[in-house]
């Protein structure tokens, strides 16, 4: 995983958020990048912020250990 400034991360496309977004601003958005990386910043931010980039592994693996529940909070 890398930081990158958005004008680095240009070449992402598809910004999106989750339909769960409660629209408070409180949302990452993902975005395609070439060779299958993932791009991923803070939605308030959007244009001005940083960008964290994923390799295609790196997302599979963190999207997988997300459904599976490893970052669900005690309640």
């Amino acid at each position: 995983m890398s930081s990158e400034t958005i004008a680095s991360a240009a070449g992402a496309t598809g910004w999106r958020k989750s339909a769960r977004c409660a629209g408070n601003g409180a949302c990452v958005e993902v975005g395609s990048l070439r060779g299958g990386a993932v791009a991923a910043r803070d939605a308030y931010d959007g244009d001005t912020g940083p960008v964290l980039r994923f390799s295609a592994a790196e997302w599979r693996a963190f999207a997988a250990a997300a459904k599976a529940g490893r970052f669900d909070l005690a309640r």
